[in-house]
C-alpha cells in the first residue's frame, strides 16, 4: 500500500510540473508537456498491467525506477 501512494504522490508532481511547465510558457510548453504526459501515462500503465500478471503468476515484481525507502 505504501508503494502505491508513492507512485501516486509522485506521479501528482510530474503532472503538476508539467502543468505549471506549460501554464508559464502561456501554452508553448504545451507542444512538449502534452506528448510527454501521455508517454508517462502509458508507461505507467504498462508497469501496472506486467505487475498485475506477475503477481497472478505468484512472482514479486519490482517497479522499474522506484526508489528504495526501505529495505
Amino acid at each position: 500500500v505504501l508503494l502505491w501512494v508513492a507512485i501516486l504522490v509522485l506521479a501528482a508532481i510530474v503532472f503538476a510540473a508539467l502543468w505549471i511547465i506549460t501554464v508559464a510558457t502561456l501554452f508553448v510548453g504545451a507542444v512538449v508537456t502534452f506528448p510527454l504526459g501521455v508517454i508517462i501515462g502509458i508507461a505507467a500503465l504498462v508497469f501496472i498491467i506486467v505487475a498485475a500478471i506477475k503477481a497472478n503468476e505468484g512472482e514479486r515484481y519490482r517497479y522499474p525506477f522506484t526508489l528504495r525507502f526501505i529495505k
